[in-house]
C-alpha cells in the first residue's frame, strides 16, 4: 500500500481546474455542494460532489468519516447498477468526488409521474435495484441508506444505486454497528428497536419498502418519528414476534397495542400475486427470514410476463435545480488509489 503522501502526488500536480470545467451548481447542503461539470479532455458531462473537510484534504486522516467510507465503498464496487466514481480530486479544504452524471432519481420520477408506473417498469426497476444490492452484499458492504432519492436514473431509464456515505463493511455478528442509520421510513425494525448487531438484511427491508412505494405510488410507512414509525409498521404487519426481539435495547421502552397483520392484498388490490409474495418475503420482521438479494432475483415475479428490461421505457426528463444531493457513486479503482486505498476493504 502506498503512503498517503505518495498517493496524493498525481492529483496535486494536476488539480481540478486542469482537468474539469464547472458548468452549474446543482445543489448544496451541510457537507458541501454538487455541480455539473465537464471533463476538458473529452467533453464528457459529469457530476462533482464537493465535500468540505475543513483542513488539507490531501491528508486522509482529515477526510470526514462519511466521505472516507463512501470512497472506500466506491473502490470495491463496479457494477452497471451502481453509480460510477470517475475521479477523486483534493481541493484545499475539500475533496471532490467526480461521478458519472445522472439525470434524475426515483423519488423525483415518482413525484412527477402523471401516470402510475407500468408492471414492466416496476419489475425492471426492482430487478436493477436488486442487482446493485447483490453486488454490494457480495462484497460484504452494507449500504444502510437505500431509498428512492438514492436510486439515480440516467436518460435511458437505467437505475443505479448511489450515496454510500453510510456504507460499512460487515465483518460478522461479533461487531457492533451504529443503529441510527438509514432514513426513518426505510429503517428496518431491528434498527428501530436499537439493534447494534445486524447484517445486510437491513438493506433488504429497505428494498421491500421501496418496492411497496413503487406499487402504490406513495410511501408505505411515512412515520413522523421513530415511535410512530414502529406503530405504522405494526399496523400493517401485526405485532412483532421474532426470536431475540425482546432482547433489543429499545424494545421495552414503549408499549404498543396488539395488532393483527393486514392481508397485503387489501393494501394493494390491483397487484399481481407474485409481486405480493415477493413483497411479503422482503417485509419480514425476523431478519434471518428476509430474502437475500440473490434469492429475490430468482423469485417467480421476475420470471413471468412481462419480463423486466435492463431499463424502463418511460422517458426520463433531466432536472438540475432540484437535484440537491441525489448524486453519489461507486466504482473507480484509479480514483480510490489516489487516496491510497489499494489495500483490501475488509
Amino acid at each position: 500500500m502506498r503512503s498517503s503522501s505518495d498517493s496524493m502526488e498525481s492529483p496535486r500536480r494536476r488539480g481540478f481546474d486542469d482537468k474539469y470545467e464547472l458548468l452549474e451548481r446543482l445543489g448544496h447542503g451541510n457537507f458541501g455542494e454538487v455541480y455539473r461539470i465537464r471533463e476538458i479532455a473529452t467533453g464528457q458531462v459529469l457530476a462533482l460532489k464537493r465535500i468540505r473537510t475543513g483542513t488539507d484534504a490531501s491528508k486522509m486522516d482529515t477526510i470526514p468519516a462519511a466521505a472516507f467510507n463512501e470512497i472506500q465503498a466506491m473502490y470495491h464496487l463496479d457494477h452497471p447498477n451502481i453509480v460510477h466514481l470517475v475521479d477523486v480530486v483534493p481541493e484545499g479544504a475539500s475533496v471532490g468526488l467526480v461521478l458519472e452524471y445522472m439525470e434524475t432519481d426515483l423519488s423525483h420520477l415518482l413525484a412527477h409521474s402523471t401516470a402510475a408506473l407500468s408492471t414492466q417498469d416496476i419489475k425492471s426497476l426492482m430487478f436493477m435495484l436488486l442487482q446493485g444490492v447483490e453486488c454490494c452484499h457480495g462484497r460484504h458492504i452494507l449500504h444502510r441508506d437505500i431509498k428512492p432519492s438514492n436510486l439515480l436514473m440516467d436518460r435511458h431509464g437505467v437505475l443505479k444505486l448511489s450515496d454510500f456515505g453510510l456504507a460499512t463493511v460487515y465483518t460478522g455478528p461479533a461487531r457492533e454497528y451504529a443503529h441510527q442509520v438509514a432514513t426513518r421510513w426505510y429503517r428496518a425494525p431491528e434498527l428501530l428497536f436499537g439493534s447494534r448487531s445486524y447484517d445486510h438484511k437491513v438493506d433488504m427491508w429497505a428494498v421491500g419498502v421501496v418496492f411497496a412505494e413503487l406499487l402504490q405510488h406513495a410511501p408505505l410507512f411515512p412515520g413522523l418519528n421513530d415511535i410512530d414509525q414502529i406503530f405504522r409498521v405494526m399496523q400493517v404487519l401485526g405485532s412483532p414476534t421474532w426470536p431475540g426481539m425482546a432482547a433489543l435495547p429499545d424494545y421495552h421502552k414503549v408499549s404498543f397495542p396488539a395488532f393483527n397483520p393486514l392481508p397485503l392484498a387489501s393494501l394493494f388490490p390491483d397487484v399481481e400475486e407474485s409481486a405480493l409474495d415477493l413483497l411479503k418475503c422482503l417485509l419480514v420482521y425476523d431478519p434471518s427470514k428476509r430474502l437475500e438479494a440473490a434469492e429475490a432475483l430468482k423469485h417467480a415475479y421476475f420470471w413471468t410476463e412481462p419480463l423486466p428490461q435492463p431499463f424502463i421505457e418511460r422517458k426520463v426528463q433531466a432536472r438540475h435545480a432540484d437535484l440537491e444531493f441525489s448524486v453519489g457513486g461507486v466504482g473507480g479503482r484509479a480514483a480510490a488509489s489516489a487516496l491510497g486505498l489499494d489495500a483490501p476493504f475488509f
